[in-house]
């Protein structure tokens, strides 16, 4: 047989080495279900559980969205995936305002730390804290005490002032009663067994 010389790389391992992790994944998801828990593929997102009693109303349900990435290189709260998957679960969020959302992103690879960090002075709790009081018309002013809450908050944006100034700006056009959503944010990051995890 005559060499061929292939004109591009049409090697799609790394693709299918995605779609086999996602799909080993959602075979553990399902084995895992409990009473009164539903799978959905590819609605949401990559794999969504509904959880919910016989007797709950729609109002009692809770949808947990998970977006499922392969990585050969570790992930930090900057990188693209992160940020993008952040994103659309705010996208989430802010098309089901009444709807009892969990977000998890899950990734076979490690937290990285960022090679050239930003050189801005890092905002202590306390200021996050004035800044909620100060936030909008004071519709935030109320979790300014939430200690639980300004600590999930700055372990989310890292006491970044430009982060925080996004995620504020968004909580102030939500209604204060969801806002308990920000902690429901679920990075799970290592090998297949899941074993290490950031919750926010």
């Amino acid at each position: 047989m005559p060499d061929f010389t292939t004109v591009r790389d049409r090697d799609a391992w790394n693709t299918i080495r995605g779609y086999v992790y996602q799909v080993d994944l959602t075979i553990q998801r399902w084995l895992n279900l409990q009473p009164g828990q539903t799978l959905e593929l590819e609605c949401g997102e990559d794999i969504d559980i509904i959880s919910h009693s016989l007797t709950a109303t729609p109002e009692e349900w809770q949808r947990q969205l998970e977006q499922v990435k392969h990585r050969d290189k570790s992930i930090t709260l900057k990188t693209d995936e992160a940020v993008t998957a952040i994103a659309c679960f705010l996208e989430h969020y802010q098309a089901n305002p009444e709807t009892n959302l969990l977000f998890r992103f899950t990734t076979n690879t490690k937290a990285g730390r960022e090679q050239q960090p930003l050189h801005l002075e890092r905002l202590s709790e306390s200021a996050i804290a004035q800044w909620l009081r100060e936030a909008g018309n004071g519709e935030l002013a109320g979790f300014a005490d939430d200690t639980s809450l300004v600590s999930q908050l700055d372990k989310i944006t890292d006491g970044f002032p430009l982060y925080l100034s996004y995620l504020i700006d968004d909580l102030c056009h939500h209604a204060p009663k969801h806002i308990q959503n920000i902690q429901e944010l679920d990075f799970c990051l290592g090998s297949t067994a899941l074993n290490r995890r950031l919750r926010f």
